[in-house]
């Protein structure tokens, strides 16, 4: 990751400062990003269909001279990868309101080259603690798992053991898990 130092609790930090601005506004799990968009006055949703490849959304910040945070979504993304990345605009406009007005992160050759990796890191995991927190989504992928045999297979661990070992790697990669899910 580029060897820069992820700041995971200041992310969530800022994640439940943005969870409980949503619960004051009367929203609750699972988050939609239209409806928040909608309900919201200084928010502008639009689905539109981008031609950049890999390009899955834009924000504009608000400012000074303009008060609305414009988020355009790729509307050839399914209903789910649409609203993962949603909110990951959304978090830009939260967590990064300081750092840039406008943030379209493509050229002609890559969009990847123009992204600040710890920003990007950032908006991914905060929209993917935002809608799967991991106290909620763990024991579901432990669950999902738990019908796996594994001291027959040569591991020598009973079920009990294995979901602790995916207790932990999930802890680890939660962003990797659901960067993989919405870019499918």
């Amino acid at each position: 990751m580029n060897n820069l130092i992820y700041d995971v609790r200041g992310m969530r930090a800022k994640v439940n400062e943005i969870r409980s601005e949503l619960t004051d506004y009367g929203f609750r799990p699972p988050y939609i990003i239209m409806d928040i968009c909608n309900k919201l006055d200084d928010y502008c949703l639009e689905f539109v269909p981008f031609c950049t490849k890999g390009l899955r959304g834009i924000v504009s910040m608000a400012n000074d001279k303009d008060p609305l945070n414009c988020i355009l979504i790729n509307s050839n993304l399914d209903y789910l990868a649409r609203n993962y990345h949603g909110f990951h605009e959304f978090m830009h406009t939260k967590m990064h309101k300081n750092r840039f007005e406008r943030s379209f992160c493509y050229d002609n050759s890559t969009i990847r080259d123009k992204q600040d990796p710890y920003i990007e890191w950032e908006a991914n995991s905060g929209a993917a603690y935002l809608l799967a927190p991991p106290h909620l989504f763990i024991p579901e992928f432990c669950k999902l798992y738990s019908h796996l045999k594994f001291g027959d297979g040569g591991y020598w661990v009973r079920t009990y053991g294995v979901q602790k070992l995916i207790d932990i790697i999930a802890k680890r990669t939660l962003k990797a898990v659901f960067m993989h899910l919405c870019m499918h």
